[in-house]
């Protein structure tokens, strides 16, 4: 059996993608309107612009859904195989603000790895020196050492 998948221009200038085993029949379908609650229903009448052929349902299925993706412009250039047109409307073009979206998270991601880092840095170079484990106060001397931002000297609570 031959499965085919078919696009349709409607009235309104959309493009229907569908996939069958008999297209003749289907597009007859469409054109009289038959299933009134379908897609091409109220956007009568409908033209035939493209037919493709599969001997496997799962090829068809698989190239229909794939078609469905793409742009009106795009699958106009399918149905007038037009391969340029095709080579050209497939480069990914993303709107300003999705590229400037996309802009701001690596901007934030950047911002996520510096502080890591900091975080690690600050972990690194603490350093705790014991100045008087008797002394009735019992307080450590936190030293930062090897990084100039940090060089500050803290007491912390000594528990021991």
């Amino acid at each position: 059996m031959e499965y085919s998948v078919y696009l349709l221009e409607c009235s309104d200038k959309t493009i229907y993608v569908g996939v069958t085993n008999d297209y003749q029949k289907r597009v007859y379908e469409h054109e009289t309107g038959i299933h009134p609650d379908s897609y091409t229903f109220s956007r009568r009448p409908v033209r035939l612009i493209y037919v493709a052929s599969f001997k496997d349902i799962h090829d068809a299925i698989a190239w229909e859904k794939h078609v469905k993706r793409w742009s009106r412009e795009k699958k106009l250039a399918l149905a007038q195989n037009n391969e340029n047109a095709l080579h050209v409307l497939a480069k990914k073009k993303f709107p300003p603000r999705f590229a400037r979206h996309l802009a701001g998270i690596r901007l934030r991601r950047l911002q996520q790895i510096r502080f890591s880092l900091r975080l690690r840095l600050h972990r690194t170079v603490c350093l705790v020196t014991p100045i008087a484990p008797q002394s009735a106060t019992r307080h450590d001397t936190v030293k930062f050492i090897n990084a100039p931002r940090y060089a500050r000297v803290f007491n912390a609570s000594y528990s021991g």
